[in-house]
């Protein structure tokens, strides 16, 4: 074995989930000056949530980003 746990990719995979939607938290923040932190925080978390269930991971990220940038135009 490799030294890692059972569940040190899982956790890997998590934390760098995190760091990244943190960060597009902050870019569409800023993108989208006009609206309150909150809402786009709320867009995110939104279409983070919508995304929680998928089995296959690699384009999560760039899911949630077009979800909630979308939501956000609408806005």
């Amino acid at each position: 074995m490799n030294g890692q746990t059972a569940s040190g990719p899982d956790t890997s995979r998590q934390e760098h989930e995190r760091r990244e939607i943190a960060a597009l938290t902050e870019r569409l923040t800023s993108r989208y000056g006009t609206l309150p932190a909150s809402v786009v925080e709320a867009a995110v978390r939104t279409a983070e949530d919508s995304m929680r269930d998928a089995r296959i991971r690699d384009y999560v990220l760039i899911f949630i980003e077009r979800r909630a940038r979308a939501a956000l135009d609408q806005r």
